[in-house]
């Protein structure tokens, strides 16, 4: 298994406002899994709990076999770094820093962890190639449009081939179009590259397109629907 849940609750506030309310469930590596519901219902609070953005008030997420509620803190920022990449909403890249050099963002990190640096340089040039954006690596962000620069932060996410890939609303700020284009290298990162990808999203239609739908309601599991067989890894 990729990921596990055990029991997690989380609560926020004084006095605490329960979000999450002992959720059990494990994810298979090479699922591509959709977490739906209305705004408030807390897919996204579960998203950064499940990609080691947060800590769970109580129970705890074994990621990749290690539980991030007992691991040290070095070897946490490694599991960040190395195995889990992260997309959001908004894109989130530095204005200053072109979309090559935004990718290679999180391989500058890698160097504390004793990992390789060189070879990532070919791998961000080839995603950015693969992701339509070849002759665009040396634009600053303000000279691409809101798809090209989701599309960079998705580059970003998966230059360190990590085996875990959570993304919050991504086609949120997107027109129809870059939406498709998104969901579509999701899919593509999934079947071809093998890995696991955790999704947030309030579209119906493209939540249908992953394998498997956990749907909240007020912090709760109400549905855990299996769209279609997950692709052997």
């Amino acid at each position: 298994m990729a990921i596990k849940a055990v029991h997690l609750s989380k609560s926020f506030g004084s006095p605490a406002v329960k979000v999450l309310h002992d959720l059990s469930f494990q994810i298979e590596s090479g699922e591509f899994v959709a977490l739906t519901g209305r705004s408030g219902s807390g897919k996204s609070t579960l998203l950064y709990l499940l990609g080691a953005l947060d800590f769970p008030t109580e129970g705890h997420v074994e990621l990749g076999g290690h539980n991030l509620s007992t691991i040290s803190e070095r070897e946490l920022h490694r599991i960040r770094n190395q195995s889990v990449g992260f997309v959001f909403q908004f894109h989130y890249l530095l204005p200053e820093l072109t979309a090559l050099e935004n990718v290679l963002t999180p391989v500058r990190k890698a160097a504390d962890f004793g990992g390789a640096v060189a070879e990532f340089e070919t791998r961000a040039q080839e995603l950015l190639v693969r992701f339509g954006l070849e002759g665009k690596e040396h634009r600053l962000p303000r000279h691409l449009s809101g798809g090209e620069q989701q599309r960079v932060a998705i580059a970003r996410a998966l230059v360190m081939r990590p085996k875990y890939l959570f993304a919050d609303e991504p086609t949120g700020a997107l027109d129809s179009v870059n939406g498709e284009t998104v969901i579509r290298l999701f899919e593509e990162t999934n079947r071809i590259d093998g890995t696991t990808v955790i999704m947030v999203t309030h579209d119906t239609g493209f939540a249908a397109r992953a394998r498997r739908q956990i749907r909240l309601v007020d912090g709760r599991i109400a549905e855990d629907l299996v769209n279609s067989p997950s692709p052997s890894v």
